[in-house]
């Protein structure tokens, strides 16, 4: 009775497929490139997150504005401690461009503490392979106030380097 059932049910396929697939083997070797793609296709995504969102955020202007912003006394005020990224997936909204030991940052991305969130805008740049920060502001989310870092002691800035004759 078994038999009949599964003859009915196998709508003639068993007819259709070679004989080769009826042996097992060639079931194993697509289950193993639909393993192989998937593998690639993971590879190739987690490829493209650390491009996209964790390469940014490596990045040294990034890092000191961040770092700089979270140990300044009147971002603790207004949005409590601890200061930490708002969304830890999203890279920073800007550019930044080095070529030979000389660059420019521009980069906007949102903080948050335990009473509320900002939004950081920093401009930084490197001078001989230093990066330094020329403009660091915080603008609070709930009330709009602007908090803008003093950056004066951080880095090279927008002071050109001595010229050495």
């Amino acid at each position: 009775m078994v038999s009949t059932v599964a003859k009915q049910v196998d709508l003639g396929l068993s007819r259709r497929l070679p004989a080769r697939w009826h042996s097992g083997r060639v079931w194993w070797k697509l289950l193993l490139a639909l393993v192989v793609v998937g593998l690639v296709g993971l590879g190739a995504g987690f490829g493209g997150f650390w491009l996209l969102v964790l390469r940014p955020k490596s990045a040294a202007p990034y890092r000191m504005a961040l770092e700089v912003v979270q140990q300044d006394p009147q971002v603790q005020k207004a949005l409590g401690q601890p200061i930490q990224e708002a969304v830890w997936y999203l890279p920073p909204s800007g550019e930044m461009e080095l070529q030979g030991g000389q660059g420019r940052a521009f980069y906007t991305f949102d903080v948050k503490g335990p009473n509320g969130i900002g939004q950081v805008r920093v401009e930084a740049r490197c001078i001989d392979g230093q990066w330094g920060l020329s403009l660091l502001d915080v603008t609070i989310a709930a009330t709009g106030e602007r908090i803008r870092i003093d950056t004066s002691s951080l880095g090279p800035g927008d002071e050109a380097p001595k010229w050495k004759p």
